[in-house]
């Protein structure tokens, strides 16, 4: 019985050992479970939290992709407004230049129509009319040769004539120096061509008061008779612009004249291979108003160079001058608008600009008004163009004053 005890001792020690084996097996199993399952929830959280930031940097990336893209975009835009902005430019510069093409080229096509209808307007004929171009062509070789007689270098002047004072009557010279002489010499020439072939208008000067101006102005006369039955004619031989009134205001009497000086510088200066070969009283008229301003003009040159003979050069260079003055008088009578000449006189006031400039500065004081110290040259004007418009100025060629020097 004994053994029994001892053997259901040993068998509770066994089970209660085992028991308390199996309750430790509990335990750590539970606390093992417990550890796993905390570690598991920490690797969860853990997991959600990469969870999120991944989500947070996806959302972030996305978002600074975005704004990149955006920035891009403005980027692309900007430079696609400034590509435009500089492609209009280009566009309006090209337009610009195209148009100023076109300005150009309609102005060179312009004056070559104006070139062949002058070449048409002097056609090769007896008769022929003068355009604006030959009017501006002859002045300046007149302006020239006027320069060029002038110049004391050209014509070896040593020293003044005693009779110079009386070619200057206003002083010039003492007052400015003789170092000035040319501009003298020039305003000597001047006044002497246009009282010899400029001393009326419309080219009624062109034969200076001799017999030929008388010619011209029975002609005239003979005309108005034909329009006018109460005109009887002038009393004098003196002319006012009041003789000259139709040309003012008809374009045929302007006709009449242009008609009638084509047929005088038919016969006063015939073209080459001219059949007419007559003397003619009009003609000789011409010759004897040129020959006597170049005596004239001699003259003066001989007063200013203290006598001394002028060389056959300079004689030249007058007989040439002489020509060409008197062929620009009788074309101001064949063009049917007024031609005339500017030439103030010694104290009047004139604006630097289209109608006059310095002699020695040109126009750098455009727009001064200035005091006229010597008219060195006259300004070439237009009025009308003797058909619609019989009173609008245009400066053909600018004169050339000495101004009053301070």
């Amino acid at each position: 019985m004994r053994e029994i005890e001892v053997l259901k001792t040993k068998r509770e020690k066994q089970v209660s050992s085992l028991e308390h084996a199996l309750r430790e097996l509990e335990l750590n199993f539970k606390k093992k479970t417990e550890a796993q399952s905390l570690e598991h929830k920490q690797q969860h959280e853990q997991s959600r939290q990469e969870i999120l930031q991944l989500k947070a940097n996806y959302e972030q990336g996305f978002q600074d992709t975005k704004t990149q893209l955006e920035a891009l975009l403005a980027q692309h835009q900007d430079e696609l407004d400034q590509q435009s902005i500089k492609y209009e430019k280009y566009l309006d510069r090209q337009s610009a230049q195209y148009k100023a093409q076109i300005v150009e080229t309609v102005a060179q096509m312009k004056d070559r129509i104006r070139s062949l209808e002058a070449d048409l307007m002097e056609k090769p004929d007896e008769f022929r009319l003068v355009s604006d171009r030959t009017l501006k062509d002859r002045y300046r070789q007149l302006r020239l040769l006027v320069e060029t007689i002038s110049e004391p270098f050209n014509l070896g002047i040593k020293s003044l004539g005693s009779n110079v004072d009386q070619l200057d009557p206003t002083q010039f010279l003492a007052r400015a120096g003789k170092n000035q002489t040319r501009f003298l010499l020039r305003n000597i020439f001047w006044t002497k061509i246009i009282d010899g072939f400029f001393s009326a208008p419309y080219g009624f000067g062109a034969f200076g008061s001799g017999g030929g101006k008388k010619m011209l102005f029975d002609l005239y006369c003979t005309w108005q008779r034909l329009f006018d039955a109460d005109f009887v004619g002038y009393d004098s031989d003196s002319r006012t612009q009041e003789d000259f009134e139709p040309f003012y205001r008809d374009k045929y009497a302007n006709g009449w004249r242009s008609a009638t000086f084509q047929s005088i510088v038919a016969v006063v200066l015939p073209r080459e291979g001219s059949r007419n070969s007559r003397q003619q009283s009009i003609a000789n008229a011409h010759a004897e108003n040129a020959n006597q301003v170049k005596k004239s003009l001699l003259e003066a040159l001989s007063s200013v160079c203290d006598g001394v003979m002028v060389s056959e050069e300079i004689q030249d260079k007058v007989d040439e001058t002489v020509r060409c003055a008197g062929e620009l008088a009788l074309e101001f009578g064949v063009h049917k608008a007024k031609i005339c000449f500017g030439l103030p006189g010694h104290g009047d006031t004139v604006q630097i600009g289209a109608e006059f400039v310095d002699c020695e500065d040109g126009d750098s004081g455009r727009g001064a008004l200035e005091v006229v110290e010597l008219a060195v040259s006259p300004s070439l004007f237009m009025i009308g163009d003797g058909r619609n418009d019989l009173i609008t100025a245009n400066c053909l060629w600018p004169g050339e004053i000495y101004p009053r020097r301070s």
